[in-house]
């Protein structure tokens, strides 16, 4: 051309060499887009909470919208001057824009996340293009239009952010109303939770020890992707509900996670549906509960184990009215019917084993034939004639008796 630029059948070549540029990146673009994702938080971890994996799934998903978004336009040769934000990319401003002071972190992010593009797309287009010419007519151009893109997206996030913001508030605050009613046992509008409610549902009750409290420490997080929905409640108790499709697997990965820390933690295994979800929290609470007073230094389990006692207190008169109706002058918490209670419990877990019963609590086995013996007469009737009974009595015993 006159001006000295590349001619229209030059820029016809040019733009057929990035179309197929582009199309051999789309054919791997996952790896690409979690290269520069990772990368995005690695220079600007304050962008989202990283503990969250639904906000570092957001900036992947985002990331990928917006590369596709740039690879597409630049394939076909269109200027991005005109462009919305990409439908992918939209569900990260739901985790950044809480405050309208959070918008330079989300424009900050925008140009980290297209530096890193330039330096990928780069490299690839230096394994593509043999013409040093063509090489770095490509560039230029690539360059020109990655910026304008960045440009563009700035802008628009910046003209819609007041509105962005009152939206995210809005929706965070139906969101929690509703996970707070399922807490307390209420079915909600499963459009208002934004999770997958139709799948199996880990749910994990738990609540930090003191140590964990003072700093701040979150509990639920047994590992792994699965979506999750989670609240914090007024009384230190955290309540989340993963979807996932090996449920039961994912328990165990929790137990795992969970016993190295500080607190009490109880998980449940329930079927998909917002009428089971809201079911199993009261349920779950309840167990929690009676975890933590039946270990006050804290412990992990499945709600099938506590499931009982979790139920028996939610009535603390009533359960001490059992305790007193099958124990009878047994429940007086003096010194010697401690010691019987505590000799009885053991018994049981000890297979109904004298030697057992008494290598566990460090007596003679003859002590603990005599102790038998007394508990049986202030029972009025042998100790295995109301066994089930007798455990339960005794577990809410040491519960409810002992602690009030």
């Amino acid at each position: 051309t006159g001006d000295g630029g590349p001619s229209a059948q030059a820029r016809r070549a040019d733009q057929d060499v990035l179309r197929v540029a582009v199309a051999a990146v789309q054919e791997r673009i996952d790896p690409l887009v979690d290269r520069l994702s990772g990368s995005i938080l690695e220079q600007h971890p304050d962008l989202i909470d990283l503990t969250d994996r639904d906000a570092v799934a957001a900036v992947r998903d985002a990331t990928g919208a917006n590369v596709g978004a740039i690879l597409s336009t630049l394939a076909v040769g269109v200027s991005p001057v005109r462009m919305d934000v990409p439908d992918g990319a939209l569900a990260l401003l739901d985790h950044v824009a809480v405050e309208p002071s959070a918008l330079p972190a989300m424009l900050r992010a925008y140009r980290i996340g297209g530096a890193g593009f330039e330096q990928l797309w780069i490299a690839h287009l230096a394994a593509c293009v043999d013409d040093l010419a063509t090489f770095d007519r490509l560039v230029r151009r690539s360059l020109d239009h990655v910026a304008a893109y960045v440009d563009r997206i700035s802008e628009v996030i910046a003209e819609r952010w007041e509105d962005v913001t009152r939206a995210a508030a809005q929706a965070g605050r139906r969101r929690d109303a509703a996970l707070r009613a399922l807490a307390a046992g209420e079915p909600v509008d499963p459009a208002v939770l934004g999770h997958p409610t139709d799948r199996p549902q880990l749910v994990v009750a738990a609540r930090p020890g003191r140590s964990a409290a003072a700093s701040g420490g979150r509990v639920v997080d047994p590992g792994g992707s699965a979506p999750r929905a989670a609240v914090e409640l007024a009384d230190g108790t955290s309540l989340a509900w993963f979807a996932t499709a090996d449920p039961e697997g994912l328990e165990r990965a929790a137990h795992e996670a969970l016993r190295g820390r500080t607190g009490w933690a109880v998980t449940a295994v329930v079927r998909g549906g917002v009428d089971a979800m809201a079911a199993a929290g009261p349920d779950v609470r309840a167990g929690l509960a009676a975890l933590a007073s039946l270990h006050p230094d804290g412990a992990v389990a499945a709600h099938a184990d506590v499931a009982v006692l979790g139920a028996l207190l939610q009535d603390r008169g009533r359960a001490e009215r059992l305790v007193h109706a099958v124990l009878g002058p047994l429940a007086e918490p003096t010194r010697r019917n401690l010691d019987l209670c505590d000799t009885l419990a053991a018994y049981f877990a000890a297979g109904d084993r004298k030697a057992g019963t008494a290598a566990v609590l460090g007596i003679h086995e003859k002590t603990v034939a005599h102790r038998l013996r007394r508990a049986e007469e202030l029972l009025g009737t042998p100790v295995d004639a109301r066994r089930a009974a007798l455990e339960i009595a005794l577990v809410l015993h040491r519960v409810v008796v002992r602690s009030g």
